[in-house]
This record gives structure tokens, C-alpha cells and sequence, in this order.
């Protein structure tokens, strides 16, 4: 194995954290594309088999190879099979491409950085043919023939774009707008119908993976209940909501306001999850390696242990949604890390809301190895719901959680009245709910 980009394919059930092998019978370049941009990569180079033991959880995979996911393949089921050979690919990430010509070797230069999926064009200005001999010859072929400037070859064939709207807070989530290719002109996608599928290929065509979640729609408490969870709801899934529910808990009995519930229609907005950081390599998704990443990148880095404290890790575990951190485990405790080292000498004061808000050396700035990789294990909170981006604590948008995930999700507002309020609040430990803020007030 060369780098992060090959190597055998491992995947996990949802509720667990064993990992297990695919079986290599029948996977072929297909199959090799699906779990590349799974990965954050465009496609796949090759693949091969492995001679290997162990857990397999897939096998027989046939993917049409424009799946989202592996696990939208057809394959011969969730289980335990006896492989002769395991599955391996080795994902594509060249930097250079030509588009819009007539074949592979003409076209519009684009590029992209080391570390993204996003690509972008070569200004024609001081571009002459030893520029194109040089790019030619990192195209495997042995040098070029013919400079073509003033946009030959087609301008930037980007189709697809995010705008701002209310409440919108960042480039990762807008309006979606689409332009015909032989167009300028943009316009927007229709509601009707648009789920979580079609955010997944949004996203990814913006060079993102994930998009935020909410677990819980249709919530009809009699508000009586000690737990949301207890209340008639929707199903525990992913649900794709334009508003969702907020409430402001009250501190006395009876201290609640009426309200007027008012519907606004909205056009469909994306969120997509930009989450930095994560734990790899521990016996849970509560402690593991300290892994980071840029904002505008895929792949995932290191912490040097170099100044590493509980303040730091207290940060980092509420990023993750616990409480804070129990431990500090330093020298690769959960293994060393592959990828590059970004961050060291960190000094938080312990109430930041991120570890990249702290002071540290710089990124990649670092004298470290890999045998100094940060870890930590945080306090698990059996709390499976909380309120978040109120102006104290007692209001906010509601969020909850799997029992067995840290990954917080939004609950939608459909149906959601003060009853369902009054049993979020007392599980939060207030009395009852003050009132009810509709409409995304507390941010989407």
C-alpha cells in the first residue's frame, strides 16, 4: 500500500464498530468507482484482490456504478461469508485534467489542490507551449502540439451552486441553482419530491460527502410523556425538513405565553455536514486518535501530543457532542495516523467551542512523528437530546441523538406543538415549555 488512497476495502454494520472485508469474487472497476467516491475521490484507477483471513461482511457486489453508496449495490447480502480473496482498489487522485475536447488528449486545463475534489481552470496569461509540454507529459503523453487560449475549449463547466438565503450562515448550504451547459443563466430546483438522494449528489457534485441530519418528524406527544422518545413520531430515520422545531423552556409551573403559530413556505435549502473533526482507532466512537481537517478539504490529518492537555481534549470532545474528556492518550496510544500532521502546540483555555478558534503553531507547522499522534477519550453522556444556539439554556433548537451514535441530529417541526415542547423541556430538567419558536428560529 502506497498512500491513503489504496488499500482493502473495509466497512462496518451501522450499529457496530467491527470492521469486516468485501469479498473480491465479482468486484470489478464499477464497484471499485462507488467506494472511491464514497471516499471523497472521483473515481477509481484499479482494483485487485488480496489473499486475506477474517471477517467479510459483502460479497458478490454488482454495482451499476453510479450508486452513492455500496451499500445501494446489489450484493449477496449482510453477514459473514468465507472469501478466498478480499477486495482492494486504489482511488484516482490526479491533480490534472482536460475537458470539453474531442478526445482525451485536447481540452480546457483544469486543476485542483492536493488535498480537495474541487477543480478549477488555468488563466491563459504567460501560458505558452512549454507550459502545455509539461502538461502533456504529466498526462502520459510526450508533449503538446498546440497552445488553445481565450476559452477554446469551453469556459468553466461549473453547473451547480449554492446562493444565499435567510438564515443561511455559510458556502456549505443555499439555494440550490443549476444552469443549462450552453447557458449563463441560473435557475432553481423544485421542492417537490427532492430527498436526501438527491442532496447526496448536490453535495457531492460541490465537492462535500455528508449533509445534516434529522432523525425525528411528525412528533404527536399527549404531553404527558417523561421522553420524546416515548411520543407517537414519524420513525427514527433520516428525515429532509425545511424548518425545524425550537423551543424556550420556562423555569415556573404554568409560566408559559400563548402564541400564533404561523407557516411560511420556504424554498429547499441544503445543509451539509463540514464536520473537522473526528475519533479514529478506539473501541468506541468516544475516544480514538484526534483527527482534523481543512475546510475546503477531504483528507483527514493528525494532532502532535506537543502541549496536548485536558483543556484541549475537553474542547475537542464537546465539538464531538459529549460533556468533556476524560483522559488524555498521547504517543499513539490508538495507533499512528497516515495522513499528514496539522496542528501542534495547541493551547486552548478549555471554553473554546472549537479547537481551531485555540492558539496553535500554524497548520502543517509542526516537529513531529507520527509516534506522537493526540488522543483522548471523552466522557460519555447518556443525554440524547439538547438544546442548541439559544441565548442561554434553557431555549434553542432541539437535537437529538441515537443512543448508540454521538451524531446529533434536528427534529422537523412538522406537527410539533406545545406538548411535544413540554416533554422536551422536562426531560431537559425544567418544568414545562415557556413558548414555541417556529420557522428555524434558532438557525437550520
Amino acid at each position: 500500500m502506497n498512500g491513503q488512497n489504496e488499500g482493502l476495502v473495509e466497512v462496518r454494520p451501522a450499529d457496530s464498530w467491527t470492521w469486516g472485508g468485501v469479498c473480491g469474487e465479482h468486484f470489478d472497476l464499477r464497484d471499485a468507482d462507488v467506494v472511491c467516491r464514497m471516499l471523497g475521490y472521483i473515481w477509481a484507477n484499479r482494483f485487485y484482490s488480496l489473499r486475506s483471513h477474517g471477517l467479510a461482511y459483502m460479497a458478490d457486489i454488482r454495482c451499476d456504478g453510479n450508486e452513492t453508496s455500496l451499500f445501494k449495490c446489489s450484493y449477496a447480502g449482510w453477514g459473514i461469508h468465507d472469501c478466498a480473496i478480499y477486495a482492494s482498489v486504489v482511488c484516482d487522485t490526479s491533480r490534472i485534467r482536460l475537458i470539453g475536447g474531442s478526445g482525451p488528449n485536447e481540452g480546457r486545463v483544469e486543476v485542483r489542490p492536493e488535498d480537495s475534489v474541487n477543480w478549477g481552470t488555468v488563466c491563459h496569461n504567460q501560458f505558452d507551449m512549454k507550459d502545455a509540454d509539461v502538461i502533456c507529459r504529466m498526462l502520459g503523453y510526450p508533449n503538446a502540439t498546440q497552445v488553445r487560449n481565450d476559452a477554446y475549449f469551453g469556459q468553466d463547466s461549473s453547473r451547480i451552486r449554492l446562493v444565499p438565503w435567510r438564515w443561511i450562515n455559510g458556502p456549505d448550504e443555499g439555494l440550490v441553482e443549476v444552469r443549462p451547459a450552453d447557458s449563463w443563466t441560473w435557475g432553481r430546483v423544485c421542492a417537490e419530491h427532492f430527498d436526501l438522494r438527491d442532496a447526496d449528489v448536490v453535495c457531492r457534485m460541490l465537492g462535500y460527502i455528508w449533509y445534516g441530519l434529522a432523525y425525528m418528524a411528525d412528533i404527536r406527544c399527549d404531553g404527558n410523556e417523561t421522553s420524546l422518545f416515548k411520543c407517537s413520531y414519524a420513525g427514527w430515520e433520516s428525515h429532509v425538513c425545511a424548518i425545524y422545531a425550537s423551543v424556550v423552556c420556562g423555569t415556573l409551573i404554568n409560566s408559559y405565553l400563548n402564541f400564533h403559530h404561523v407557516y411560511t413556505c420556504i424554498c429547499l435549502i441544503i445543509y451539509l455536514d463540514t464536520s473537522r473533526i473526528r475519533l479514529i482507532g478506539g473501541s468506541g466512537p468516544n475516544e480514538g486518535r484526534v483527527e482534523v481537517r481543512s475546510e475546503d478539504s477531504v483528507n483527514w490529518g493528525t494532532v502532535c501530543h506537543n502541549q496536548f492537555d485536558m483543556k484541549d481534549a475537553d474542547v475537542i470532545c464537546r465539538m464531538l457532542g459529549y460533556p468533556n474528556a476524560t483522559q488524555v492518550r498521547n504517543d499513539a496510544y490508538f495507533g499512528q495516523g497516515t495522513g499528514p500532521i496539522y496542528m501542534a502546540d495547541l493551547r486552548c483555555d478549555g471554553n473554546e467551542s472549537s479547537i481551531f478558534d485555540c492558539p496553535y503553531a500554524g497548520w502543517t507547522i509542526h516537529d513531529c512523528d507520527h509516534g506522537q499522534d493526540a488522543g483522548v477519550v471523552c466522557r460519555t453522556d447518556v443525554s440524547r437530546i439538547r438544546l442548541v444556539e439559544g441565548s442561554g439554556p434553557t431555549e434553542g433548537r432541539v437535537e437529538v441523538r441515537p443512543a448508540d451514535s454521538s451524531r446529533w441530529g434536528t427534529v422537523c417541526h412538522n406537527g410539533f406543538d406545545l406538548k411535544d415542547a413540554e416533554v422536551v423541556c422536562r426531560m431537559l430538567g425544567y418544568p414545562n415549555a415557556y413558548r414555541l419558536r417556529p420557522n428555524g428560529y434558532f438557525g437550520i
